[in-house]
């Protein structure tokens, strides 16, 4: 069951990747087809003139300003959102999960100070269960070597590495006061009881 979920998420993975290379061509190929850069708008002209004729224009045009420009038609087109197929799969492109991943903005509010705790919370927990599973069984055999253990200095933070859970509890509750007062600062004060709770329990 495991192999077969792991070879869905793959190909779900490589379809996604297709997709996005496929779609990244389709917009690059539209937009040289609606380049306009080639194109001046002449006063009370309608036609179009192309881009080898552009210096003639600049020369002879009473339009052109100091700098050599002329005005030039924009054909502004509204960017079309792929269907709810190809969205489904971009979801899982690796091209785009890896430039999110890899993505080091950070948003002007965002409180970047807990990284560091978040980090090394992250790692103390991995450390703790790396050493105390294993040690587990090994101590079984022979429960005389538990006290020893237990008050080296080098095993505090393995034996201490509960504490890595009230740091996650603290982060925690730090972000959800500081999305709530921000929902509350844009609501004049309210806050959907409901709707709260709501979200925490579908998240």
């Amino acid at each position: 069951m495991t192999l077969v979920l792991c070879g869905a998420i793959l190909y779900l993975c490589l379809v996604g990747t297709i997709v996005d290379i496929a779609v990244s061509f389709t917009k690059s190929d539209s937009s040289l087809l609606n380049a306009d850069d080639g194109c001046v708008l002449l006063r009370g002209a309608s036609q179009i003139k192309p881009d080898t004729e552009r210096t003639s224009l600049l020369q002879s045009s009473p339009e052109a300003n100091g700098e050599g420009c002329t005005t030039l038609s924009r054909h502004q087109q509204e960017p079309v959102l792929p269907n709810v197929v190809v969205r489904f799969f971009l979801c899982f492109s690796f091209i785009q999960n890896t430039s999110r991943i890899m993505d080091t903005k950070v948003l002007p509010s965002a409180i970047s100070s807990i990284n560091g705790m978040r980090v090394l919370s992250l790692w103390w927990v991995i450390l703790g269960h790396t050493y105390l599973l294993p040690l587990q069984f090994h101590v079984l055999s022979n429960l005389r070597m538990l006290p020893d253990i237990y008050h080296r200095f080098t095993f505090q933070a393995v034996g201490n590495a509960t504490f890595s859970v009230d740091s996650f509890f603290f982060l925690s509750g730090l972000l959800v006061a500081y999305l709530s007062l921000r929902d509350m600062e844009k609501k004049n004060g309210k806050l959907l009881l409901f709707k709260f709770y709501f979200h925490r329990f579908w998240r």
